[in-house]
Order: C-alpha cells, then structure tokens, then sequence
C-alpha cells in the first residue's frame, strides 16, 4: 500500500505544472508525509480542474458525521479492483476523482525478517500525479468543510514487486497523458478500469534510504531521503 509520500516542490512550481492557480503560497517542499498523521495535501478534482485545493488524507465516506478529529473511518488507500464495490469508495471513484501531486513515494522491503525503507519516483518526471478519490466532510464541531482524500493502489509492477515484497501493491501513478481523462466526468465504469494499470517498470527507478524514516516526525527533513547502504543487501542484487 501507499502510506508515505513526498512533494518536493514549491507552491509556484506545483500550480505550473498543472497549469493551475493554488491560493497556499507558501506550500514548503515535502520530504515524508506519513498518511497516518493525515496531513493536508494538494489535489486537482473534478469539480475544480484549474485550482489546487487542499484535501486531508484519509477519505472519510460522505455518510461519516462528526469531529473530523475524531473520525475513525479514514481511509488512507483504496484498491482499484474493489473501489467500485466498497460502500465507501463508490460514489467517490464514480463522482470524485482526483490527481495527487508527488515527487515520489516510501516503501519497505523485507530482507530475511528486516524492514529496509527505500524511496521510489520517476526516471523521467520530477512530479507526477496519483490518482486519487475525494469526498467532503462537515466537521460538526467547528461547521467547516473539508475535503478529504484517499489514493488509488494496484498489484505491483516488476519493479515494486521486489520492494514491496510482501502484499505486492503500488499507486496508481498516472501518464502525464492520462491526467485529464481521469479528471473527465464523462468516463464510464470500464474507461475508468483502463486508466488503473501498474505504471511501466522502465520508467521507475529507487534507492534505499535511513530507517530512521519510519520514526522522522520531520516532514521538512532534506536528509531523510538520502541514500544509505544495507551492505547485507549485497548479497543479492534486486535483478
């Protein structure tokens, strides 16, 4: 699954890219957001395709009522071959999609009964978007509405089936060329299906990074994705 995100970027950079405005001037670039603190986050939806809004992450269904700080039901992640059949992401995948900025994403790989973090993005892409679903939510403590989102995983490609070796699960990173139609309220059921394919292998590429990931409460932390060495992994290359 996809729980650890970054967005490298500035606000500037962001809306240029999606040829958007995008009212957080200040956006400072991120280097590990951990979707269980549920951090706000840039997405592009349907309903707006020209204004970065910010959404929370973990889709709470839009049946869900009360103090957003207080909600259990947050989904961080939703599986393309169910979201359409789960309760909680069927009207959103059908009314609610989103595109997700990213400049790249954290998964382990288990190595005989140790967990090796490693950072993963694109040959070709410094940013590049997942596709994601949204819904709003009235938080009925303070009568504001927020949008909060989840981001849309696959079976893993050849690539992040040796990384994330365990439930073999990736994002759905969109082509640059798809962006736009995942945002098209005209798609139907089977058009939507085509777009959930596990990106090309050829265009990722990755390296292993601290363990200290897994307890960095730093999003602003440049170090924390440099790389570092597992010299037990030198016994066996990844291919």
């Amino acid at each position: 699954m996809c729980y650890h995100n970054t967005l490298k970027k500035t606000s500037m950079q962001i809306a240029d890219y999606y040829e958007a405005s995008f009212e957080v001037d200040l956006w400072e670039e991120v280097y590990h957001a951990n979707g269980f603190t549920h951090p706000f986050w840039p997405v592009i939806g349907q309903k707006n395709p020209r204004e970065l809004q910010m959404a929370r992450w973990g889709l709470v269904p839009k049946k869900s009522l009360g103090s957003m700080d207080t909600q259990v039901t947050k989904h961080l992640n939703a599986r393309c071959e169910t979201v359409f059949e789960k309760p909680s992401f069927r009207n959103a995948i059908r009314q609610h999609r989103c595109l997700v900025p990213s400049t790249g994403f954290i998964e382990w790989r288990t190595w005989y009964g140790a967990k090796i973090p490693y950072y993963v993005y694109l040959c070709r892409q410094d940013l590049f978007s997942i596709a994601g679903i949204l819904e709003e939510h009235l938080d009925t403590d303070t009568g504001e509405v927020y949008l909060t989102m989840a981001l849309l995983t696959t079976p893993a490609n050849r690539v992040m089936e040796t990384i994330h070796n365990t439930k073999k699960r990736m994002p759905l990173i969109l082509p640059r060329d798809l962006e736009q139609k995942w945002l098209d309220s005209t798609l139907s059921e089977r058009e939507i299906k085509l777009c959930a394919l596990p990106y090309q292998d050829e265009e990722m590429q990755f390296h292993t990074i601290s363990k200290r990931v897994a307890s960095n409460v730093d999003p602003f932390d440049k170090h924390i994705l440099e790389q570092v060495s597992y010299p037990e992994l030198s016994i066996q290359t990844l291919f």
